[in-house]
């Protein structure tokens, strides 16, 4: 079946000279690596450039917020262990229940999700959404013997009464963070400055808003600003990880890498040829407007390696010596402060820098995305 669903993608991609872009490739180079590359490229190179005891303690801030569906698995695997136990003892009044055969299967779902969210050190959040699924049907499990058993007793109907109220209070008690949010990021640690964050309540503000057309986020404005300066037949480029720009847009790439989060897993020499692949393309058919996201990547522990030289108060001046002083000054910043490996991948920046500061000015800022239109 994945076979099938994946094959007319990864022929098209084959098609069109993207074979080393296909749907799983790591684990496809792992099986028949391509020349020159480590196995498992994306997960090892992730792994070097991090630490594990920050992984660790990432994942178990997520987990902590999770503490509702992991309760809910948990409980269902403590009480199959109780009845097989129940079972093997032959205890008074044991009854087999047909849905006791299925939970084997759904913990062992749940386990893969919640392990495989190791794998690798980026742990982004969709990496959590399975595990709520899993230990959903896992956790009905221990919904449906708690019914069960209620239903069937008599005597006992006020103690599972008691069982009862007290799981309810502790499920709404662990809803807490879904539904009114979370003071702290579970990313980083840092409490939000403006109160709680993320959950429904927030989360239906900021729909409200949206409907009633009070709020627009950066990336949007930025799309629609290109949309509405731009040709149909115009390209574009967003450098970092923000494709909704294109979909906002209405706008394609000018290369087929339309974006990329890897600049700074990349050793220097490899992120030279990457831009230098680039900047064929760009050369063949300039974009009519590029986008400096000015997102920090993984490892999230280094400023962004930007387009155009700047601080916080915008883009530097079009002057050689100006940028000449800047560029020195802040390539000795990145070597002291992060490594000589990031101060070489600012200095295979350069010419992707010279590019956008010789064909395009700054046009306009949108939060952390700054525009860049083609000269004139």
């Amino acid at each position: 079946g994945a076979a099938a669903a994946l094959a007319p993608a990864c022929l098209w991609l084959i098609i069109w000279h993207e074979g080393n872009n296909l749907p799983y490739g790591w684990l496809w180079r792992m099986l028949v690596p391509r020349e020159g590359a480590a196995l498992g490229d994306y997960v090892s190179e992730s792994h070097a450039a991090s630490e594990f005891a920050e992984q660790a303690s990432r994942v178990f801030a997520y987990y902590r917020l999770l503490i509702l569906p992991i309760a809910l698995a948990m409980t269902a695997i403590g009480v199959r262990l109780w009845r097989l136990g129940r079972g093997l003892f032959k205890a008074e009044g044991f009854k087999k229940y047909a849905i006791d055969r299925f939970v084997l299967l759904l913990a062992v779902w749940w386990i893969l999700d919640m392990a495989f969210i190791w794998i690798s050190p980026r742990s982004y959040e969709e990496y959590y959404l399975p595990l709520n699924g899993s230990a959903a049907m896992l956790g009905g499990y221990a919904v449906a013997v708690y019914l069960k058993n209620y239903r069937k007793t008599v005597t006992k109907k006020p103690i599972y009464l008691g069982i009862g109220a007290v799981s309810a209070v502790l499920l709404i008690a662990m809803s807490f963070p879904i539904f009114f949010g979370i003071t702290h990021s579970p990313h980083s640690g840092v409490e939000y400055a403006d109160g709680r964050r993320r959950g429904y309540v927030q989360r239906f503000e900021e729909a409200r808003q949206y409907a009633q057309g009070l709020l627009r986020y950066p990336w949007e404005q930025a799309g629609d600003y290109i949309r509405q300066r731009s040709d149909e037949d115009d390209t574009i480029y967003v450098w970092g990880w923000v494709p909704g720009i294109y979909v906002r847009a209405q706008r394609l790439s000018s290369t087929n890498r339309a974006f990329t989060s890897e600049m700074h897993v990349m050793n220097p020499q490899r992120l030279g040829e990457y831009i230098a692949e680039r900047l064929d393309d760009f050369r063949a058919e300039k974009p009519a407007f590029f986008v400096d996201t000015q997102k920090r990547h993984f490892p999230w522990d280094r400023p962004p390696l930007q387009l155009w030289p700047a601080t916080p108060e915008g883009p530097l001046p079009n002057n050689p010596a100006i940028v000449m002083q800047y560029e020195q000054e802040y390539r000795q910043m990145l070597a002291e402060q992060v490594g000589e490996d990031e101060a070489a991948r600012f200095d295979a920046m350069k010419p992707l820098r010279d590019f956008v500061m010789n064909n395009y000015e700054p046009a306009q800022a949108f939060g952390p995305n700054i525009v860049f239109r083609l000269k004139q």
